[in-house]
């Protein structure tokens, strides 16, 4: 068979695959909420899935309903149900998990594929160590123990912002404030700016002074929104 195509314009309407980096955010947001939240646009590839089970280990209730995930969090760290987290393959799970199991005095174990853990976690170790936190990577895992304390944080930027973000999820909820000074290249500032607007969009505010120095004010509380995931304009280019 010989098949021809003549010149012509393409032409029609595409809407764009949801954005898996802000579904993250907004999950964990909405289950750090003591009320119930409504997430929708969401589409789950495997790791929205294990951000969404290791917030249901944790004790978030979350029950999917098509493209909505009802959200409320509060039994979240309260009720745990396991002390075994399993991101898969997930980085941006584990790098943002990791600051909010440490809001529990509780001895968690964060798991995850081979090539998950070929990956650094060399920011949040010396944290740990800074603070007399557990902090044990043991082949495919790591263990944390201990409480996050508030106050100054200096974080490279240069090896990934989800350190960043991970830690700005978790700050706000401690008592007294804490500063975080951004140190070397800062990689993907615009995925830092998508974490503020996340949390501002669930009533916790970040501010930032300057490029390299984000304040955070502490005993701060999220607040339960309904919202869309927005879409994904880098990925429907691809389309």
């Amino acid at each position: 068979m010989i098949a021809k195509i003549e010149k012509s314009k393409a032409f029609g309407r595409i809407q764009a695959p949801p954005s898996k980096s802000m579904a993250h955010r907004y999950l964990i947001c909405s289950a750090l909420c003591r009320d119930t939240s409504v997430i929708s646009g969401l589409s789950y590839s495997e790791d929205i899935l294990a951000t969404v089970d290791c917030l249901r280990t944790l004790g978030a209730s979350i029950e999917i309903n098509g493209n909505k995930a009802v959200c409320n969090g509060e039994n979240l760290l309260s009720d745990v149900i396991s002390n075994r987290l399993n991101c898969r393959e997930s980085g941006s799970t584990l790098r943002f998990m990791i600051p909010i199991c440490l809001l529990s005095d509780e001895q968690i174990t964060l798991s995850g594929s081979e090539r998950l853990f070929k990956r650094s976690l060399s920011v949040y170790e010396e944290i740990c160590r800074n603070q007399n936190l557990g902090f044990c990577i043991d082949g495919n895992s790591v263990t944390v123990k201990g409480v996050l304390q508030s106050g100054k944080y200096s974080v490279r930027g240069d090896v990934s912002s989800q350190f960043i973000s991970g830690l700005m999820f978790a700050l706000p909820l401690l008592k007294n404030d804490s500063i975080i000074d951004i140190t070397g290249d800062l990689e993907s500032r615009a995925y830092i700016g998508m974490t503020i607007k996340a949390l501002a969009d669930f009533g916790v505010r970040i501010s930032r002074t300057d490029e390299r120095t984000v304040l955070i004010k502490g005993s701060q509380s999220y607040k339960h929104h309904n919202i869309g995931v927005e879409g994904d304009y880098s990925n429907a280019a691809f389309l």
